[in-house]
């Protein structure tokens, strides 16, 4: 039966941590992407609806 020693144990650390950093960098990324699709939709249903107020207003101001 082999057993890990703790040398072996250590050159892996380095590995783990470099994976996990990648790993949380993508997972970074992925929420950046999903935040601004969202943003960008939130933006464009904003614009629509400050149109339609603009529009209004123009209609009350023009029969005054």
């Amino acid at each position: 039966m082999h057993t890990i020693g703790v040398p072996t144990l250590v050159t892996f650390i380095p590995v783990l941590i470099t994976l996990a950093s990648f790993g949380f960098i993508l997972y970074f990324l992925i929420c950046i992407i999903r935040f601004m699709k969202d943003k960008t939709k939130n933006d464009q249903a904003r614009n629509e609806k400050l149109d339609m107020l603009i529009h209004l207003l123009k209609e009350r101001s023009s029969k005054e």
